[in-house]
């Protein structure tokens, strides 16, 4: 008898050794882990906004929104993070759950700098995903924006001015594409699907498709404005009723359409772009077979595409001389060049991947999302004098993921060298 009484002793040890350790896991799970919310919104705003007081007092009204509406939904979390306009206004962080706000997790903050990497990740996002834990992550950002290129450099501003969120009392410091893309992977990495499911932009030009490329491994959509907001931004009125069965796409369509209906009355329409940023690599292949096709229609021996046949590619306004839309160069390519089928067949591939890549509701999902393109102004100024903005504006450019992995910046070098040595030849005969 005595193995059998030593193998139940045995047994019973281990009993008591798996319900300990159960215990033990039970006692390390957040408490709230049971009561997971099926959606967390973090809203990062940064509201000093220096010369543009109109745009701090739609922040200010936007987060006071945030705050009544989206805040009282008990079926999600919400997180803020807000800095006003003025320096006696301290920053201010505030968790919502289950529809009540948290005191314990209110902290306040006498100075900010919300342009900074270190700011969006160890004081916004880290704290969010601890605190407010949820199956689905919607980011937005709201304050100054340029897309990929420092639009605004006041005097005395810093170097990376005009970026992202650039905040005014830190000389208009700015988050950079870069500094993003890591602050959101770093991120990302807590979250159960290692990406966001949704980052919206309250914020002018960003919807250029070489963000997208940046931020495709840290998100799952994209929601952009190209053109500058009207008043009011986008609009959050839906967001109160959100459920767990709410999609990540879905909440985006609710953003699009509660933002075109509030803006029916407005002289400045927002222009949104929604984004699958899982077809972004798709899009950059069909443009890397674009400039390949591009750069030996140049060099055809017979009726080669000319630097005056690049010039008429349509264009953004002068205001915006560093960009153009993708979907409209690519239509005017496929259908002007018929002595060029492979350039054709080429931008008629990008087309089929914007269709894929643009998801933004309504008749022309892909109206509104830009590239990079110097308009001939620019260009010609460019192959003249190294020394210019455009040139600056291109060394920030060779900084991207998508302008080091891909190859539409060769094609932009290609043109700037036909016309320098335009320049040294004369105009053609």
């Amino acid at each position: 008898m005595l193995l059998p009484l030593a193998s139940q002793a045995a047994i019973d040890m281990i009993r008591l050794g798996i319900l300990a350790f159960a215990f033990v896991l039970a006692l390390s799970l957040p408490a709230h882990a049971a009561d997971e919310a099926p959606w967390t919104l973090l809203f990062y705003i940064s509201g000093e906004t220096g010369h543009s007081r109109e745009l701090a007092e739609e922040l200010k009204a936007t987060h006071e929104t945030i705050v009544r509406e989206c805040a009282a939904n008990e079926r999600i979390n919400v997180v803020t993070l807000y800095d006003p306009l003025g320096s006696g206004s301290p920053a201010v962080f505030q968790v919502f759950t289950q529809g009540r706000p948290r005191p314990d997790l209110r902290r306040e903050y006498r100075e900010l700098n919300m342009g900074a990497e270190w700011t969006l990740l160890n004081e916004f996002l880290r704290p969010c995903l601890s605190a407010a834990p949820a199956g689905k992550h919607a980011l937005f950002i709201l304050g100054h924006g340029s897309g990929w290129w420092p639009a605004r450099r006041p005097s005395g501003a810093s170097p990376d001015a005009g970026f992202l969120a650039a905040d005014a009392s830190h000389g208009d410091d700015g988050l950079t594409p870069s500094e993003l893309r890591d602050a959101l992977a770093a991120a990302a990495s807590l979250l159960p699907s290692g990406k966001f499911d949704l980052i919206a932009f309250h914020a002018c030009d960003m919807s250029c498709f070489e963000l997208g490329y940046q931020l495709r491994h840290v998100a799952q959509l994209m929601l952009a404005p190209k053109s500058l907001l009207p008043k009011q931004g986008l609009s959050y009125s839906s967001l109160s009723r959100l459920t767990a069965e709410t999609s990540a796409r879905e909440l985006a369509a609710r953003i699009v359409a509660d933002t075109e209906r509030a803006s029916r009355e407005s002289a400045l329409r927002p222009q949104l772009t929604l984004c699958d940023l899982s077809a972004a690599k798709s899009v950059a292949e069909a443009l890397d077979d674009f400039v390949a096709a591009c750069t030996a229609a140049l060099s055809a021996p017979n009726r080669p595409l000319t630097l005056d046949d690049c010039y008429e590619w349509p264009r953004s306004p002068s205001t915006r001389p560093y960009d153009t839309d993708m979907a409209r160069l690519m239509d005017f390519v496929a259908r002007s060049y018929p002595e060029h089928p492979q350039l054709q067949s080429a931008a008629r591939q990008v087309s089929a991947a914007l269709e894929r890549y643009c998801v933004t509701p309504g008749a022309r999902p892909t109206a509104g999302l830009s590239i990079m393109f110097l308009n001939e102004r620019t260009l010609k100024s460019l192959a003249r004098d190294a020394d210019t903005p455009a040139a600056t504006a291109l060394e920030r450019y060779r900084a991207l993921d998508f302008a080091r992995e891909c190859k539409w910046l060769s094609l932009v070098e290609t043109l700037v060298l036909a016309q320098r040595s335009r320049l040294r030849s004369g105009p053609p005969k």
